[in-house]
Parts: structure tokens; sequence; C-alpha cells
């Protein structure tokens, strides 16, 4: 519900605020997670609001504020620059579908000017570019699952991760006849 997303907006803003982070300058894992979501986000909401498909821009603020949610989680230090500037973006985002709302947690982050006077947040390309890829596992023609790996995988580590995939147990005991690897495409077993 709508009033359950507020309180999340609400909480996370407050923890922000009032938590002194371990800082770190180093971008990782969980900071490329974060960048990739908040410029897809920009770039999805972007276009949902020009075309007036307000469900599909919040549902992509839902994402963001999951992203968010699970990067203040983490218990490492955090690259606070990215941080920070993800959370802004976030209450930025948020104006057009929810502006007095906004406006008293763009206040709450210290800002002295009104939300409504933030230029729409841009986009970084590079940052929407993944390195892991999400390919389809066959299993005799048949897609049986996914699974999410590194592009620069080989085809051996690859074989590993899917044989270890819950999708595969009911498999598992059978003798593999052939195994054909497209790179970043699809993995294909035959039994």
């Amino acid at each position: 519900s709508i009033s359950k997303y507020i309180k999340r907006v609400e909480n996370l803003i407050d923890k922000y605020i009032n938590t002194k982070y371990e800082e770190k300058d180093t971008i990782d894992a969980p900071e490329k997670d974060l960048l990739f979501v908040k410029n897809r986000t920009i770039k999805c909401m972007e276009e949902d609001i020009e075309r007036f498909q307000f469900n599909t821009a919040i549902a992509r603020a839902m994402e963001f504020l999951n992203e968010l949610t699970k990067y203040e989680q983490l218990n490492k230090a955090k690259n606070m620059i990215i941080f920070e500037e993800a959370i802004k973006t976030y209450i930025v985002l948020l104006a057009p579908l929810a502006p007095h709302f906004a406006e008293e947690e763009w206040e709450a982050l210290g800002n002295l000017s009104s939300v409504h006077k933030e230029q729409w947040p841009n986009y970084n390309e590079k940052e929407l570019k993944k390195e892991t890829v999400v390919i389809p596992v066959q299993i005799n023609g048949k897609v049986k699952f996914k699974v999410e790996v590194d592009v620069n995988l080989s085809k051996e580590e690859i074989e590993k991760m899917v044989k270890g995939n819950p999708g595969f147990m009911p498999y598992k005991n059978n003798t593999i006849k052939n195994v054909v690897y497209v790179p970043g495409r699809i993995f294909s077993i035959q039994i």
C-alpha cells in the first residue's frame, strides 16, 4: 500500500540522516548495483512520465527504494558520495508523483531550496551496462530456469553454476550427453 511505501521512504531517510556510517572511497559490486538501478530508474521514469504511465513510474521508484534499502542495510562500509547522490536523486524522482511528501523529505535532508527547483537528473549510459547477464538454461531444448552470470566466466565455470542451481536438481543424476554455451545468450544441456 502507499502508506507502507511512504513509511519505508521516511525510515530510509531517517536512518540515513541519523546513522554514522563507516565510509569508503571504492566502488565495488554493491555500489555498481546501486548506480545501475539509479540510472535505469532515471531513464525509465523519464519515459514513463512522458507517456503518462504513472503506475509503471511508481513501480520503478519502488524498485529503486528496494535497492537503496538493500544498500543501506549492508553491514559494510559505504561510499557516501554515491549513497547521498542516490538518495537525493530518489527524492527528485519522487517529486512529480508525490509533491508534498518529496518536499518534506528534501527539507529533512537539509536542502534549503525547493525540490521542485531541482533539475530532472541525467542518467549515465556507462552505468547502465551491467557486467553480468541473465542467461536461460535449456535442458533437452526447453528452458528450465535462468542464471545470472558474470560476462567473463568460462563455459566450465558457468556449467558449475548451472549444476549448483536448484533448478538443475531434478536432472542431477542423469548422464549429460552434450553441453553448448553461446556466450551471453544461452546455456544448453542434452541429457
